[in-house]
């Protein structure tokens, strides 16, 4: 959400994040996609290891292919739900 700490977040799981598969919420609080990226980038990640989806649905699916490896669904609870949306019904 556009209104938490997504900075000091992200630094803090930086370390162990590879890939950054992000979208906007579309929910009246949300940060939008522009704004998560260039948060990552000033938290350090590195641009070519952000993934833009245009939904949450998108990005779970994306990482979805890299199965085995794991994936954490990160973020506030409507990011949690709409992942758990995904997962239950595809």
């Amino acid at each position: 959400l556009a209104d938490k700490g997504i900075q000091p977040m992200s630094r803090t799981l930086l370390p162990y994040i590879d890939s950054w598969y992000i979208a906007d919420l579309f929910a009246p609080r949300s940060a939008s996609l522009q704004h998560l990226a260039e948060s990552l980038q000033q938290a350090g990640g590195l641009a070519e290891n952000i993934v833009k989806c245009a939904s949450i649905k998108e990005a779970v699916l994306a990482a979805q292919k890299l199965s085995p490896i794991p994936v954490l669904a990160w973020g506030s609870f409507l990011t949690v739900t709409q992942t758990l949306a995904t997962l239950n019904h595809g």
